[in-house]
């Protein structure tokens, strides 16, 4: 505003009236923001507890994390995803003349996504009364039961629920065939540890088994259950300094196994360790355990869509 000759009383008036309506909108604007209005601002709140619980999940399976390179957003549902299958050839060849071609095979593989829906109910009262806040417990254990499905779906999944007794109609290993699943269909990779247990020679068939594809250590992983991970702990090959070849890597004084002949180790509850001889779970032979090795480029998550937080 500027004073060209309007007196002073009236300028300060307006300034008056302008900050107050200035609060006013202030006062409105935070008020309009809800969490159950349509365009008002639960949109907003919905996304940043989204991106919580999907940084949580992420962080709490160190599969899902060993997997997130293989992470194929599908603008669709379902979405083919182009594969080669054979790479091209090369021939001898001289100057000037022509070889016969060796174009690369390719295939179609199509990702069908699976959606699963964890729902907790609480009021607002009741965060508005407890000790501590509701929501942020809420919200940790969201994240962290995701990934422990998730975890599940990957290695225990059969959409037919026919590998192991018991499983519910709405259980998350229905949702696709995980990895034992593929594992047991496949005669060859299958490796038995009736003789030895868990022992690096073992190991060693393990690998052995997947061919040209167990060559490279950085392209292999293997995931136990809890027992196997304590055997894994206790391979004397590694266990002690002596063996190890430092303090910082004995295993004996570190209680971890990272890593076996250059292959990342990851523990998880989810390895089953209550199966009988043939791999799956009866519910009456529960003597078994296993162990699965994984050659992690052949594996494709395919990412619809991450968190919905409905409220």
């Amino acid at each position: 505003i500027l004073n060209d000759g309007i007196p002073e009383s009236l300028l300060k008036k307006a300034v008056d009236a302008g900050q107050r309506f200035t609060k006013r909108l202030e006062i409105e604007g935070r008020k309009a923001l809800t969490t159950s209005g349509t365009g008002t601002g639960a949109e907003l709140l919905a996304i940043d507890l989204s991106t919580t619980l999907l940084q949580r999940m992420y962080l709490e399976s160190q599969l899902a994390q060993a997997l997130i390179a293989g992470e194929v957003q599908m603008p669709s549902n379902p979405f083919a995803f182009p594969l080669t299958t054979t790479r091209p050839t090369f021939r001898l060849g001289a100057e000037r003349t022509v070889t016969t071609e060796g174009a690369p095979g390719t295939a179609k593989l199509l990702l069908t996504a699976a959606k699963l829906i964890g729902m907790t109910e609480y009021d607002s009262e009741a965060d508005e009364d407890a000790i501590i806040a509701v929501l942020p417990m809420v919200t940790q254990q969201l994240g962290s039961a995701a990934a422990d499905a998730l975890e599940d779906a990957l290695i225990n999944g059969d959409t037919t629920g026919g590998q192991d007794t018991g499983t519910a109609a709405d259980s998350q290993t229905k949702a696709f065939d995980g990895i034992r699943k593929l594992a047991l269909a496949q005669a060859n990779m299958k490796v038995s540890f009736a003789t030895g247990g868990i022992s690096s020679a073992n190991i060693s068939a393990m690998r052995k088994a997947l061919g040209r594809w167990g060559l490279k250590p950085s392209d292999l992983l293997i995931v136990a259950g809890p027992n196997g991970y304590n055997d894994l702990v206790m391979l004397p090959e590694t266990l002690t300094a002596e063996k190890a070849g430092s303090q910082s890597t004995a295993r004996i004084l570190t209680g971890l196994a990272p890593s076996i002949f250059g292959i990342d180790i990851l523990a998880s509850a989810r390895v089953r360790e209550d199966l009988n001889a043939s791999g799956v779970y009866d519910g009456v032979t529960t003597s078994k355990g296993s162990m699965l090795m994984i050659y992690r480029p052949a594996w494709i998550s395919g990412v619809k869509r991450g968190f919905t937080v409905e409220t």
